[in-house]
């Protein structure tokens, strides 16, 4: 929790340092982000920072293949597919609960 404080007072101060434009630091400020959020399980929040981070390296960089926005890149896809397991397991946990309410009501009535 400490960490993402620290790191949204870091892109506080680059967005007063540089205003709305796109810059480096700022983009990877937000990457940093979105990596605390994906480590926290907050995978929405996570793909937000690093879309914005993504959108913001791609009008920096020329070259498609630039290390740090490919870095970006990927980790986005691995956020969306964390995030896509989560749901599952979710799904999965609250079928599993609710057929154990069944259970228990079947049970009861019994």
């Amino acid at each position: 929790a400490q960490a993402l404080e620290k790191l949204q007072e870091s892109a506080e101060v680059n967005r007063s340092l540089y205003g709305e434009k796109d810059h480096p630091n700022v983009a990877d400020v937000l990457h940093s982000l979105g990596k605390a959020n994906q480590r926290a399980g907050d995978f929405e929040q996570a793909e937000k920072f690093l879309e914005q981070s993504l959108r913001m390296k791609e009008s920096l960089f020329a070259d498609k293949k630039h290390p740090s926005l490919r870095l970006t890149s990927n980790l986005v896809d691995q956020v969306r597919a964390l995030a896509q397991i989560a749901n599952k397991f979710k799904a999965i946990r609250d079928l599993a609960s609710f057929k154990d309410e069944g259970l228990a009501a079947l049970t009861r009535d019994a």
